[in-house]
């Protein structure tokens, strides 16, 4: 962000939008996403929407100037909502196998965290080698590549003949989050008490209300009330919106905490950080399936969320601006751990009891809970940490900032914890068959 600021000369409210604009596009859109990769085809949209993310990458490395930036910012956040979803149910339709299937979405959150991990090192050696348009232009040829590979790799989905987009019920969707992301994300810089703030949050809010009546008028609805209603997926996307609200902020306080207060480099930060995210690493490829697979779903849930939570709360008693920054280690690589054994588990949860036809939006719901809660667990956090340390500057004010702020995120994992125990009991084994019908309650 500095090499940027320093390279295009951005207003301070217009540098926090090189973030945000990805942020809101993709949160915004990622309901809409899924659904058309049901209704279109889930490989014909992975692959419009990676040749957006792909495009938007090679021409934000170009911009000269702000405004071209963020608009690039926001196309590969467009183009990420269209493939994210694709991709997730891409996986989750093309295993009839339960263990097989489980092990894949292990994969899935593994390679996220390996992603996080790898870009802690490389963000940093990338901008002070060859300048920061590479960390854009670093995505064209792996974007390139995953374009030959996916006509001979991924298999051709059924389009619903006939089944048309629920465009009503679609432009409420996004209005609502967007205005919700937009506020949470105006928050740092207007403050969660001001009146845009709480307008935005509160207006969004209302949209995502009225978008759950407009579902209920339309024929051909976004979102069916029976998925919104269905225990398995509510329980497992209000674990999503606790479980990276509160780690995905936490990662971030620690990373400001690290460079800010231990006064530690961009590079050093990123190598403090890595046994952080390789613990998800671990937890999400390593053993969350084979621990579903012997005690279920339900309690892989319960004892990842409870082990992120007493990780986050270590965490928070290891912030002190006078002690080394090896002690932050056994904290956060807990939280890690819990977070990436947790994070599979629900995805299963979430997806599990859906039909085929509504795998797209599933996935959907499940990766826009997890950005609306990666944007409000890291906004509430920062002003935790405002309130507690106020205007000093002093470094001891600052480590109570973000000790407090970390506290913060062990109460939200802690929710999530809580929520778990709204899982239903799924069955051993998935059947082959078919999955359980919307319209059937779930499993007590």
């Amino acid at each position: 962000m500095p090499a940027i600021d320093d390279d295009l000369g951005l207003s301070a409210s217009a540098l926090p939008w090189v973030i945000n604009a990805y942020g809101v596009a993709i949160a915004g859109l990622l309901l809409l996403g899924g659904r058309m990769a049901d209704v279109l085809g889930r490989r014909l949209i992975f692959v419009a929407g990676m040749a957006l993310f792909t495009g938007a990458s090679l021409v934000g490395g170009f911009a000269e100037s702000p405004a071209l930036l963020i608009a690039m910012r926001a196309v590969q956040g467009i183009g990420a909502a269209l493939v994210t979803p694709a991709a997730l149910s891409i996986i989750t339709t093309s295993f009839e196998d339960e263990h097989a299937r489980n092990r894949a979405l292990g994969i899935w959150g593994a390679v996220g965290a390996s992603a996080l991990a790898a870009g802690l090192i490389l963000g940093a050696i990338i901008t002070d080698t060859v300048g920061w348009r590479w960390i854009l232009w670093v995505n064209v040829p792996i974007g390139v590549l995953a374009l030959l590979l996916t006509p001979s790799v991924l298999p051709r989905s059924r389009r619903e003949a006939g089944e048309p987009l629920d465009l009503p019920g679609a432009t409420v969707a996004v209005a609502g989050l967007v205005a919700l992301v937009f506020g949470v994300g105006r928050a740092e810089e207007s403050g969660l008490g001001s009146v845009l703030t709480i307008g935005l949050v509160a207006g969004g809010v209302a949209l995502l209300g009225a978008f759950l009546l407009v579902e209920r008028a339309v024929r051909s609805p976004l979102a069916p009330p029976g998925l919104m209603a269905d225990r398995s997926v509510t329980s497992a996307n209000l674990v999503s919106l606790a479980a990276n609200g509160a780690f995905a902020g936490a990662f971030v306080l620690l990373s400001l905490y690290l460079q800010l207060v231990l006064e530690l480099g961009a590079l050093a930060t990123g190598l403090v950080l890595v046994p952080m995210a390789l613990s998800v690493v671990v937890g999400a490829g390593g053993l969350s399936a084979r621990l579903v697979r012997r005690v279920g779903a339900r309690a892989v849930i319960a004892g990842g969320m409870t082990t992120t939570t007493l990780g986050l709360a270590g965490l928070g008693l290891a912030l002190d601006d006078t002690l080394a920054w090896t002690l932050v280690l056994p904290g956060s690589i807990a939280a890690g751990l819990g977070y990436g054994i947790a994070f599979p588990a629900w995805t299963i949860v979430g997806v599990e009891q859906v039909p085929d036809e509504r795998q797209g939006v599933a996935s959907g719901l499940l990766v826009t809970t997890q950005e609306v809660g990666a944007a409000i667990g890291f906004a509430v956090m920062v002003a935790i940490s405002t309130a507690v340390a106020g205007d000093s500057a002093a470094h001891e004010a600052s480590a109570d900032g973000y000790r407090w702020a970390i506290f913060g995120a062990a109460v939200i994992a802690a929710a999530g914890a809580v929520a778990s125990g709204l899982t239903p009991r799924l069955p051993a084994a998935r059947r082959t068959t078919g999955r359980r019908p919307l319209e059937q309650p779930a499993h007590a």
